[in-house]
């Protein structure tokens, strides 16, 4: 992941802490273009959401638009994902 893919899964994971560990993925992309707003922020968001689904399983899909923190997710949504990267690297 890039500095900017970082920044933005960390926020998205303190978006689902914030709210119970749960959220609506309309309203956290919503909240993420807020916040990232250059062009290519929107390809970065939908590759950390894929990537946090897909790949690291640290956010998982719930229902049809939802999306919740895995149990792996609530300890790395504290600890920052470079952390979690080099954790994963070593």
């Amino acid at each position: 992941m890039t500095e900017k893919q970082i920044k933005i899964a960390d926020r998205l994971l303190r978006i689902l802490l914030e709210h119970d560990g749960r959220v609506n993925k309309d309203s956290a992309r919503s909240l993420l273009l807020k916040e990232f707003t250059e062009r290519m922020d929107r390809i970065d968001i939908n590759f950390v959401f894929d990537t946090l689904i897909d790949d690291y399983k640290l956010v998982a899909l719930f229902g049809e638009g939802w999306l919740r923190l895995t149990p792996e997710g609530q300890k790395m949504a504290r600890w920052g994902m470079k952390n979690y990267i080099h954790k994963r690297t070593v």
